[in-house]
């Protein structure tokens, strides 16, 4: 009997089963349809011919021509009786025809950046409409129609020429969501049942008034608010308020009442202080209240026992109260730009802390009870004068970025367990760490680094930045570094590179300029995946590496380096976009400078050179030509081949004292800013 069933459940599995295994899914051909949207008059055509129905159709433009742009609503929409969403984004419409209202099933409708400035009556046949975006166009004033659109619950108008906004509570019954943001709005007024988010951000409004018991969402940010309407207290379900940069002194009893508030951004107020009481705002999670005049940390924060990300940024601080402790749900905390010296015993009862950020303050001292944030992931302490690191805070398992740039700092701990980033750029270290076995970005640039030992032991990193120390020299086990992808040894006292540079392979930005370089490995040749070389201010740099392996390159810089003559043939560098070969001694022209045809930037300003080569008159897709201080007493009519020129400096060269030659280049090439 088993045998029997055998079969007929294959065949069940195989029919039933497969086809949701492969991801399609069993829909009727009307579901398929509904599903399908139509992107071109050609398509739509076609499905008419197939008797296909039409429910969604988006004819947005994304090209800049605006000869490819509609100006006018193609006749065969109004053939579409089935119709419920259209997008005609991105065109060049200004009015809607009277034949829209033979869309009666139309539900979305879409025509942000366009032309429009008015909607015709006829609009009021779209009862079904429940989606409607207008933004980026026209309107000076509210289209009043709308007011007719019963089911109508979602409206886009931001970025339009709209002065003055009012709804009352007997329209627009079903609206949710309005966004007003980026009008000329100076006054607001609002009475509804139904809103839950409204937008009003970057209007220059100076007074609102909202009766809206079902708020969600507020935002009002950028305006020139001096207090928020007191009937705020009525919108008992607001969950998010941002009033940034406004000119808010006082935060208002009515706000501190929203029982449901989680969010709440007064950034860039006028703000001298905020005090919090028992009780109130309990459900808040966010709080921001940077770019204030805030002398003092709010009075009573440690109320708000739910907060869980605190911004402070740039006050005038001083200290911080033991009784930030208490904020035992917080895990990112930003009090950067402020006055604090010292960080309180209690601070280490923020066991959820995961991002600190206490940059451009006043601290001396890194506490030793910070290695007991077991959750820190991100620590930002930059532009402080703390000279020591403890430690304990390599320890730390999850602490991934660690930002100590421009301190005093001379101790690091001898090894970070999980650190993936290290700034320590502008210090007095004199070595580093032995073991960071994750790290991937370093910057120790400026400090007084003697040797390159510790760095090798880094094979994890992809960024390097170790300029401006005393190096002397770099071992060949840099080869050993082979996830590095940007290298820069900027200003090192160096006077050779490693041939192990050319076990690189993932390099693509290397910067060893300011050295004493005299000589460079032919194996940087073989960093094919190089974009980026600066070989600038070395001590009479020899110029002969094989650049067949470098077409990827995009920038070369070769600046002030006593340069005569490039021996090196430069033509396989057909990527090349910008050339710098100013300040230097060249008196003839590089070989193969024709063959450079991406170039856009070429910088031979400062060199002896006395005439302009034609080579460069077929770079077409040159912008910027700096000839400036050297001896070229004519200019050739070929400059004017090259019509792409924004700016030519010719200064300090005998031809730039030619009238002729001065008209001459302004009549050609008109477009181009000339610098003689």
């Amino acid at each position: 009997m088993q045998s029997l069933f055998r079969p007929i459940i294959l065949l069940f599995f195989i029919v039933g089963v497969c086809p949701l295994l492969n991801g399609q899914s069993l829909l009727t051909k009307n579901e398929l349809e509904k599903q399908k949207v139509y992107r071109s008059l050609e398509a739509i055509e076609e499905a008419r011919k197939a008797n296909d129905t039409v429910y969604r159709v988006n004819l947005s433009s994304s090209k800049k021509n605006h000869e490819s742009k509609l100006n006018k609503v193609p006749a065969i929409i109004f053939k579409l009786p089935y119709l419920q969403e259209l997008i005609f984004d991105n065109n060049l419409l200004y009015e809607l025809p009277n034949e829209i209202s033979q869309l009666k099933q139309l539900q979305i409708l879409s025509v942000s950046n366009n032309v429009f400035s008015q909607l015709p009556a006829i609009t009021s046949s779209l009862q079904n409409l429940k989606y409607l975006n207008l933004s980026n166009n026209d309107f000076s004033e509210f289209p009043r129609v709308l007011f007719q659109l019963e089911k109508l619950n979602n409206i886009n108008l931001k970025n339009n020429l709209i002065k003055e906004f009012s709804l009352g509570k007997g329209v627009l019954k079903r609206l949710r969501k309005l966004k007003l943001s980026n009008n000329q709005l100076t006054a607001l007024s609002i009475k509804s049942n139904s809103l839950e988010s409204l937008d009003s951000q970057f209007n220059e409004l100076l007074k609102i008034n909202i009766e809206t018991p079902k708020l969600r969402q507020l935002y009002l940010s950028f305006n020139h608010l001096n207090t928020l309407p007191k009937s705020i207290d009525k919108s008992v379900e607001l969950e998010e308020l941002f009033v940034d940069s406004n000119k808010l002194t006082v935060l208002q009893h009515e706000v501190l009442e929203l029982e449901k508030l989680n969010k709440l951004s007064l950034a860039s107020n006028k703000f001298n202080e905020v005090e919090f009481t028992k009780n109130q705002l309990q459900q808040l999670q966010y709080l921001d209240l940077s770019a204030n005049s805030l002398t003092n940390f709010p009075v009573g924060i440690n109320q708000l026992t739910r907060l869980e990300e605190l911004k402070l940024e740039d006050n005038l601080i001083v200290t911080l109260p033991s009784e930030i402790g208490d904020l035992k749900n917080l895990q990112v905390l930003n009090i950067k730009k402020n006055k604090i010296a010292v960080i309180p015993n209690s601070f280490k009862e923020l066991q959820e802390l995961r991002i600190i950020k206490m940059s451009n303050n006043s601290l001396v001292e890194l506490p030793v009870f910070m290695a007991k944030l077991s959750n820190l992931e991100v620590l930002e302490l930059a532009f402080n004068s703390l000279g020591f690191v403890p430690d304990e805070l390599g320890g730390l398992l999850k602490l991934k970025k660690l930002d100590l740039m421009e301190n005093v700092v001379q101790h690091l701990p001898p090894n970070f367990k999980a650190l993936e980033v290290l700034n320590v750029r502008k210090n007095k270290l004199k070595m580093l760490p032995k073991k960071i076995p994750y790290l991937k970005d370093l910057n120790a640039e400026d400090n007084q680094l003697h040797n390159f030992e510790e760095v090798v032991n880094y094979t994890q990193l992809t960024k390097l930045n170790i300029s401006r120390n005393p190096l002397g020299s770099i071992p060949e086990n840099l080869s050993e570094l082979t996830n590095l992808e940007r290298l820069e040894i900027e200003k090192c006292q160096l006077k050779n590179l490693p041939k192990g540079v050319g076990s690189l392979k993932n390099l693509v930005e290397l910067d060893f300029s300011g050295n004493n370089i005299k000589k460079l490995p032919k194996e940087i040749g073989d960093l094919s995946k190089l974009e980026y070389l600066d070989m600038a201010k070395n001590s009479y740099l020899n110029i002969d590496i094989d650049f067949s392996g470098l077409q990827k390159l995009k920038k070369l810089k070769l600046k002030k380096n006593k340069i005569r003559k490039i021996k090196a043939d430069i033509s396989p560098l057909i990527n090349l976009e910008e050339f710098d070969l100013s300040e230097n001694e060249l008196e003839e022209w590089p070989i193969g400078i024709q063959l450079l045809t991406s170039l856009k930037v070429l910088e031979i300003q400062g060199n002896n050179l006395s005439k302009i080569t034609s080579n460069i008159f077929v770079l077409n897709k040159l912008e910027y030509l700096y000839l400036g201080d050297n001896n070229i007493e004519e200019l050739p009519e070929g400059i004017c081949s090259l019509k792409l020129l924004k700016m030519i400096l010719l200064l300090n060269n005998p031809c730039a004292e030619n009238e002729k030659t001065i008209t001459q280049i302004r009549q050609c090439l008109p477009k181009a800013v000339t610098d003689l």
